[in-house]
């Protein structure tokens, strides 16, 4: 899947004992499954798990999609008009779809509620699902949102590079280079500049505020075998790393679009506190500001029970630190967190 030079940079640790010590004795303990949902039993041969609790998928050997069922295996909805469907990002009662090669969503009844007129997005993960009630599109290789209704929130503008989800009520846009916020309306805000300046610029992560971690007091070699690494890490990281899709693969760049990290992933998320998931083939793991792993390639893609209720007033999205957990799966109607560490801890 990838050349060995590559495997052997994400198979390193940085040089800190009692962090890799910690990290591999996490590894060890956490055996329970991440997988959100069973599909059910019906006549369909090939099912899977939606992003939507109690909806599944089903398509043709090829991938092509046939319907959309409920938890008892029966068809809600037909899918043989559309060449694609997306049911990672069916979220907020809207369906990605592709019809004649263009994107445009669908509800549970298989009615067109946002018109096909935009462009799918390349690599595994072609298409953004529902955020509060916002969606991320491009069209004609321009970026904008718009909401489920297909109403324009931010307009379509050449200049903008990247738009994250939204989160907390607004959503990070690089424009012209420059970070930007979006609110709910669609206002852009400029980031705040630093109130001083420093002669060592410390990382800074601009998809989500970056609270303070604070390890387990329980557990003094943890504690400082942290304190150790997020000084370094500090030290030594002074950029902004951005998500970024090269031919199909995902990698990570800085503020001026320059390549940091390599592009191997299928999919992965944005920088929170100080760490990134990642997704090779069906696992998700999470790297550092180097690329180095720090939690193990052991989630898998599909262990997400993401409800509509979960997805709006700036809900907690799966993959994304907050006060130093993240939400890595499902398991008998609740949530799996881990801390980062990579050991499990209640959500």
């Amino acid at each position: 899947m990838i050349d060995a030079l590559t495997h052997k940079k994400f198979a390193s640790y940085r040089d800190f004992t009692l962090l890799s010590l910690a990290i591999f004795l996490a590894s060890a303990l956490f055996a329970t499954p991440a997988h959100a949902c069973t599909p059910p039993k019906s006549h369909y041969k090939n099912v899977s798990c939606t992003a939507t609790a109690g909806t599944f998928l089903a398509v043709k050997d090829g991938g092509a999609p046939v319907a959309l069922l409920n938890r008892a295996g029966n068809k809600l909805t037909d899918l043989f008009a559309y060449e694609q469907a997306l049911g990672s990002q069916y979220r907020g009662g809207l369906l990605p779809v592709v019809k004649n090669g263009k994107l445009g969503y669908i509800n549970t009844k298989g009615k067109t509620v946002i018109d096909f007129r935009y462009d799918t997005l390349g690599g595994g993960s072609w298409a953004r699902g529902v955020s509060e009630k916002r969606i991320v599109v491009r069209r004609r290789g321009v970026w904008g949102v718009i909401d489920t209704a297909g109403k324009t929130i931010v307009a379509f503008d050449p200049t903008i590079s990247q738009i994250d989800d939204y989160q907390g009520g607004k959503a990070r846009v690089i424009k012209n280079g420059r970070t930007f916020y979006a609110n709910a309306q669609g206002r852009l805000t400029p980031e705040a500049a630093p109130q001083t300046a420093q002669s060592t610029p410390t990382w800074q992560n601009t998809a989500t505020p970056q609270p303070t971690y604070t390890p387990p007091t329980s557990d003094a070699s943890w504690q400082q075998a942290w304190q150790a690494y997020n000084t370094a890490s500090q030290a030594s990281v002074n950029f902004t790393l951005l998500p970024n899709q090269q031919n199909g693969k995902w990698g990570f760049v800085d503020s001026r679009g320059v390549p940091m990290i390599q592009y191997v992933f299928d999919e992965v998320k944005p920088y929170s506190q100080g760490v990134a998931a990642v997704r090779l083939d069906n696992h998700w793991g999470f790297i550092d500001a180097a690329g180095d792993v720090v939690i193990d390639f052991r989630f898998h893609k599909d262990g997400f029970v993401v409800n509509d209720d979960t997805s709006e007033g700036g809900a907690w999205q799966p993959l994304v630190f907050r006060d130093g957990k993240a939400w890595i799966g499902n398991f008998n109607q609740g949530r799996l967190c881990v801390d980062l560490r990579g050991v499990n801890v209640p959500c």
